[in-house]
């Protein structure tokens, strides 16, 4: 019996990031963006890591002939952007992100969650509960 491909059919990834432009590979798959930091409703991503992320996550490859995909390049993807433009961020946004994704994970078929944050070393307790949010 030959194996089918896993391509991520059915699955919502949640990212968690600067954004996400709607880029060809992901046609019509952005099914929901919450914008944490100038409440815009429109999918966008003035960074640029976001983007790139999802497209790691969930291109289909359709601007490079199918070339270059994602690792489950037919799943859906919910974006929130919790950086700005230069990638930063603070662990109330990460947190009220988290919170956000619990709350849709039903609506949006959310079983994936990318988050691209860190801390610096001096911010021990924003640290600890970011894990805990985690």
């Amino acid at each position: 019996m030959k194996n089918k491909p896993l391509t991520g059919q059915g699955v919502g990834v949640a990212v968690l990031d600067t954004g996400i432009f709607p880029h060809i590979d992901f046609d019509n798959r952005i099914r929901a963006f919450h914008d944490f930091l100038n409440n815009r409703k429109r999918p966008y991503d003035d960074n640029g890591h976001g983007t790139h992320v999802a497209g790691l996550i969930a291109g289909n490859g359709k601007a490079s002939g199918g070339r270059y995909k994602g690792i489950a390049p037919n799943a859906h993807i919910i974006c929130a952007k919790i950086l700005d433009k230069r990638g930063n961020g603070n662990v109330r946004d990460v947190m009220d992100a988290i919170h956000w994704v619990e709350e849709n994970k039903e609506e949006y078929g959310i079983r994936i969650v990318n988050i691209s944050v860190g801390t610096v070393n001096n911010q021990a307790k924003n640290s600890a509960q970011l894990v805990k949010a985690v």
